[in-house]
């Protein structure tokens, strides 16, 4: 009795278990990224603009439910000005590229608005829909209705100002200059060879009586060095990949016709006289084939006496240091083989400019601003003392005319958020000639320089993401 009894039990559990259904995994909902649902749903996040991925893996979640995200990898980005939005708000875009399961790689986009650490997304884009400019980001986020009272207009730096305004409407101009006095030439290295793409340099001519491109030209397998600015022509400086920050090629290019491709001269080699040959290189100075002034440690905290100017036909001024830091200027007689130091640390040479080297003084006793040394006197003079200059520690903040008789710089106003002028001085009298502000609200400064006489400023517009050239 009791083993049917227990037949019969086991047969009930058997029929009771094959009644019971096997769980099923909740139905896929697709969420909509649509303009209106996303204000709907006002998603926020908290964390940085890094984080704006977890956006991008959910919509690729819900696009392509059936496969999982094996990796997310950061493409592209940025983050707003500040200038753009008020009350503490800023906007960006970034886009990531998710790799399924299936193998499969997606792009995604997220536009979102940031306040302190709370991101609020304002739209999704995938595909051929990825905005690639920031304008198109900077209108999107302003048609947000939540949003469009913090959105501000950018200020107009190109009204009034200068004689000459010149849309390059390219994104990275290094050097500009008039080849003649209608055509200027804007240097533009589209890619330096990184990321394993192929080292581009493009050549754009514009004119400046019209303000239009009149053509422009590719350099090709040779990485960008620098441009020097002659009397009717350009010489665009460019090196093998092989050759270090050494240039082995020279590009010379006039108004019309084809440029000339040459070697370039051997750049560690200067000669004062028939008598005397002075070699800069990695070892140091040496002077006709003695090495007078060796380099001391390694790596980043060597310190190579390196070769500025000639100064007679046995005397030059050198500098020693590393990198960007500067130990000392100093003179050398090859004669006497005497060393006299002529400024202290951190202290750099900008140029020769007729018989003046300008030198830029960066947080030392002298004080931030630009010195010069008369090559003929040895008479040092304080050109310009500030401390008021921003980000004042290279090039884009100074220029000096080719005579070497006036001084722009770009100097920011006391007690005046993101407002600067351009200013420019005599450099034999040190009085102030003239004076144009500048809203930095509406960008940044990228380059000045001199076009014949009249200082130049290459400014990067936020508003259309490409640069003018104002004269």
């Amino acid at each position: 009795m009791k083993k049917r009894c227990l037949s019969l039990l086991l047969v009930l559990l058997c029929l009771a278990s094959c009644g019971e259904k096997t769980p099923q995994p909740e139905p896929f909902v697709p969420v909509s990224y649509e303009r209106a649902d996303i204000i709907e749903r006002n998603e926020t996040l908290d964390g940085s603009f890094t984080d704006s991925s977890s956006w991008a893996v959910d919509y690729c979640l819900n696009a392509h439910a059936e496969y999982d995200v094996v990796t997310t990898e950061f493409a592209d980005g940025f983050v707003s000005p500040d200038t753009f939005m008020t009350g503490g708000y800023s906007c960006g875009a970034s886009t990531w590229i998710l790799s399924l399961s299936s193998g499969e790689a997606v792009t995604v986009q997220v536009v979102y608005v940031q306040l302190e650490r709370t991101l609020t997304l304002c739209g999704v884009f995938e595909g051929e829909k990825i905005m690639s400019s920031r304008p198109a980001v900077y209108a999107f986020v302003a048609s947000d209705p939540r949003f469009s009272s913090f959105c501000t207009d950018f200020p107009d730096v190109t009204d009034g100002l200068f004689d000459n305004v010149l849309r390059l409407n390219v994104l990275n101009i290094e050097a500009a200059g008039l080849l003649d006095e209608n055509t200027l030439l804007a240097v533009e290295p589209v890619s330096y060879g990184y990321d394993k793409k192929p080292p581009l340099t493009r050549l754009h001519f514009f004119s400046v009586s019209s303000k239009k491109e009149l053509r422009r030209e590719d350099i090709t397998d040779l990485y960008y060095q620098s441009t020097v600015f002659s009397d009717g022509y350009a010489s665009v400086f460019l090196r093998e990949k092989s050759a270090g920050d050494v240039p082995t090629h020279e590009y010379r290019i006039g108004a019309t016709g084809a440029g000339e491709m040459t070697a370039a001269s051997d750049p560690s080699v200067h000669k004062l006289s028939d008598t005397v040959t002075v070699i800069s290189d990695e070892k140091g100075i040496s002077v006709n084939g003695e090495l007078c002034l060796p380099a001391r440690g390694k790596d980043v905290d060597i310190n190579l006496p390196y070769f500025v100017c000639a100064v007679d036909e046995h005397r030059f001024i050198y500098c020693s240091g590393a990198w960007e830091w500067t130990w000392g200027v100093s003179l050398y007689d090859t004669d006497t083989r005497e060393n006299v130091e002529l400024f202290g640390e951190n202290i750099r040479p900008v140029g020769v400019y007729g018989k003046k080297l300008i030198l830029y003084a960066e947080d030392t006793e002298l004080c931030d601003g630009l010195w010069s040394l008369d090559l003929e006197t040895l008479e040092k003079k304080k050109e310009l003392v500030t401390r008021s200059y921003v980000d004042g520690t290279d090039a884009s903040r100074f220029a000096v005319s080719p005579d070497g008789r006036t001084l722009a710089a770009i100097r920011a106003r006391d007690g005046e958020d993101r407002q600067e002028t351009l200013e420019t001085y005599s450099l034999s009298s040190g009085s102030l000639l003239s004076q144009k502000p500048l809203d930095m609200r509406a960008g940044y400064s990228k380059g000045l320089y001199f076009l014949g006489q009249k200082p130049a400023l290459c400014f990067h517009l936020y508003e259309t993401d490409s640069d003018v050239l104002m004269w």
